[in-house]
């Protein structure tokens, strides 16, 4: 990681090995880097056995090194809990996103499996804060929402909009191959915590690849722009009016053809 003053701020975040699906954020709180990675060389060292093992770091500057983000708890008798940076999933692509009204950390992966019901589902969390304000306050990973899981999922892209509306973007592989369109869930807590698609899944109505979601500040509007591999990888944007929960599902996005 590069810190652009002052240079590199520590070159051993991700360690040595195949480590991919690298996301990187600022913490709100600590204002240092986050880095959420898949660490596909942990099939050697400390986490043997275990490649694609997900992990998330923080940059600890009184240390000078890079530490774990929170705590996962284990949720019964026979899950297991995070070790270290380490959370207890395996992970294909991941994304990080933050909420700098809350502090909160938003953690988005898809699932790595062997199982073929597992493979790219697609999980959110969020790093939350387990009481007071202060920076040192123990922070603890929650999954976000409900009713929403979709499988198939690659290489999301998360937003939070100033007014606290999560958005995650992906190429939705779960029912149309390598030839699926964009999808994208949106989430509040307002909304009492359900996943709720945008538009409909695939919106896009064609292939769409390299999918990145933004959102406007001045109105929280979403953007979300993709590429088209039939098309000669012709890049295209589309907007999704202001709606809250149900009614997204039923918003139309306007096409703004990149020309």
């Amino acid at each position: 990681v590069l810190n652009a003053s002052s240079g590199a701020i520590d070159a051993e975040v991700v360690p040595a090995g195949d480590s991919f699906g690298i996301a990187l954020v600022i913490d709100p709180l600590s204002e240092q880097p986050v880095v959420a990675f898949r660490d596909a060389g942990a099939a050697n060292g400390e986490h043997a056995g275990k490649p694609y093992r997900l992990a998330v770091k923080t940059y600890k500057p009184k240390k000078g090194s890079w530490g774990k983000l929170g705590e996962f708890l284990p949720t019964d008798a026979t899950s297991l809990g995070s070790a270290g940076a380490y959370l207890p999933f395996n992970a294909a692509y991941t994304e990080l996103a933050a909420d700098s009204n809350t502090g909160d950390i938003f953690l988005a992966f898809t699932q790595a499996s062997k199982d073929p019901a597992k493979l790219g589902r697609l999980h959110v969390m969020r790093c939350l804060k387990a009481g007071g304000k202060g920076v040192s306050e123990p922070r603890q990973w929650k999954f976000v929402g409900k009713g929403v899981s979709p499988r198939g999922a690659i290489r999301p892209s998360m937003a939070v909009s100033p007014g606290g509306r999560l958005y995650v973007a992906f190429q939705d592989t779960g029912s149309a191959g390598a030839l699926a369109g964009a999808s994208v869930l949106s989430w509040d807590a307002a909304s009492g915590g359900v996943w709720h698609y945008v538009g409909v899944p695939q919106l896009t109505g064609g292939p769409a690849k390299n999918v990145l979601i933004r959102v406007r500040p001045a109105d929280d509007m979403p953007h979300l722009f993709v590429r088209d591999p039939l098309a000669g990888w012709r890049g295209s944007v589309y907007k999704f009016p202001k709606l809250a929960g149900k009614q997204a599902a039923a918003a139309l996005p306007q096409y703004l053809p990149l020309k």
